[in-house]
């Protein structure tokens, strides 16, 4: 057994001899990642690197950390879009949308840390929903932040897994700037983060070929559809009746209706007619998982777990 206490004072001289002149080696500093999207119509700093960018196009961009959780980042502008999008003006609305996806208020989630604020004319929300059953499909805790003016609105939302994560989450969404000539931007002029602050895109940047390919495919078939409205099916939601026509029980249950939205950010309400999910036009989609479903053309659309109830809503109601 060596007696580690009986070294020979030569050799302890040499030891620290050569200790003093090792390098000193200080722990690695972690870098910021910013993230600007192709638009440059907002950037932030990301959580960590871990958390991948999936989607981004002119209305939504998305990220994902499968360890963690999902961000969709949503933007739109002008009164059709503006009317799909249902601002949580007071803690009884915000939690009014949230029970519109099938939850319980005290049973199912607890919402939390609700804020409203107005920044030059932008009207701020903030809050964070605790998801206390089974019914969160894994989630612990979402996490959403919201600008609105007249005519735009920019929405994130964060899901996570672990709700000790949100404090992180939340700084990182406080890092956001919104950027160009929008309205919007004047609720994040005092954000500032290196190396993007003189960043103001040129109009004709703003959408690449494929958005606007994309957009006119949506436009023609939307001038499709309304020819053909005349020949609606009416088990469909109907175009001119309150509420699609849909009954109190469809508005509110996810197995009867659902509100899903385009990548463009457009919300549309779709119920279960022959085994298929339709829209009102009687375009068929299919559900894939619990936040995603196809049309027959495989363009992918988002599902937060929303009846119909969301769509036909207004904060009056």
């Amino acid at each position: 057994i060596f007696n580690t206490t009986a070294i020979d004072k030569k050799e302890a001289d040499r030891i620290k001899k050569e200790e003093s002149i090792l390098p000193t080696i200080s722990p690695k500093k972690e870098q910021s990642i910013n993230f600007i999207n192709k638009d440059k119509t907002f950037a932030f700093t990301l959580p960590s690197s871990s958390w991948i960018n999936k989607t981004d196009d002119a209305k939504v961009t998305s990220f994902e950390d499968a360890n963690v959780g999902k961000m969709v980042i949503l933007q739109g502008k002008g009164e059709e879009e503006l009317s799909s999008i249902i601002a949580p003006s007071s803690e009884d609305i915000t939690k009014t949308l949230i029970k519109a996806s099938g939850l319980e208020d005290g049973k199912d989630f607890i919402l939390n840390n609700w804020t409203s604020k107005d920044v030059d004319g932008v009207n701020v929300y903030s809050y964070d929903v605790h998801l206390i059953s089974d019914k969160g499909n894994g989630y612990k805790v979402i996490y959403n932040k919201m600008f609105f003016t007249n005519d735009a609105y920019l929405s994130v939302e964060v899901s996570l897994k672990d709700e000790n994560l949100l404090p992180e989450i939340v700084k990182s969404i406080d890092t956001l700037k919104i950027l160009g000539d929008t309205p919007l931007a004047k609720a994040t002029l005092d954000v500032k983060l290196d190396g993007i602050d003189d960043i103001t895109p040129r109009e004709d940047e703003k959408k690449s070929e494929e958005v606007k390919e994309n957009e006119a495919k949506e436009n023609a078939k939307e001038v499709t559809n309304n020819e053909n409205s005349s020949v609606q099916d009416t088990r469909l939601p109907q175009r001119d009746l309150p509420n699609g026509g849909l009954s109190e029980e469809q508005l509110n249950d996810t197995n009867l209706s659902r509100t899903i939205y385009a990548n463009n950010g457009k919300a549309i309400v779709v119920v279960p007619i022959d085994d298929k999910w339709q829209d009102r036009d009687g375009n068929k989609y299919r559900f894939i998982d619990e936040q995603t479903a196809l049309d027959d053309n495989d363009t992918d659309y988002y599902y937060h777990q929303e009846s119909a109830n969301v769509y036909y809503m207004s904060p009056e109601e």
